[in-house]
């Protein structure tokens, strides 16, 4: 009988533990996204098409490459406009060809 009732007790253990790791389980499986949820944002990144996204640097080197072909002096915009400007009119003074920044000389067409 003794023998009869520590396997009995092994085997509540078990169980309880059994039981333990289920509820735990459980609750990892409540903060996993739904399908729906993951088709949705499979739909928005085909959308987007992140691959097809440019970076900074290539947008400037695509931008200088342009200046470049058209014959278009680039002129470095700072937080200080004056000077800027003071510079480009002694520089204008000396080049005789006005330098304009990459928004003016090609403005969006929005």
């Amino acid at each position: 009988m003794q023998l009869l009732n520590e396997s009995l007790l092994d085997l509540k253990k078990s169980l309880k533990s059994v039981l333990e790791k289920i509820s735990m389980l459980s609750d990892e499986v409540d903060n996993f996204a739904k399908r729906t949820d993951m088709i949705t944002l499979q739909r928005y990144i085909e959308f987007w098409e992140p691959i097809d996204f440019v970076t900074r640097k290539e947008v400037n080197n695509f931008l200088r490459r342009k200046f470049k072909e058209d014959n278009i002096p680039i002129s470095k915009k700072t937080s200080n406009d004056s000077k800027v400007k003071e510079d480009s009119q002694s520089e204008n003074k000396e080049n005789k060809k006005p330098k304009v920044s990459i928004e003016e000389a090609y403005p969006d067409t929005d």
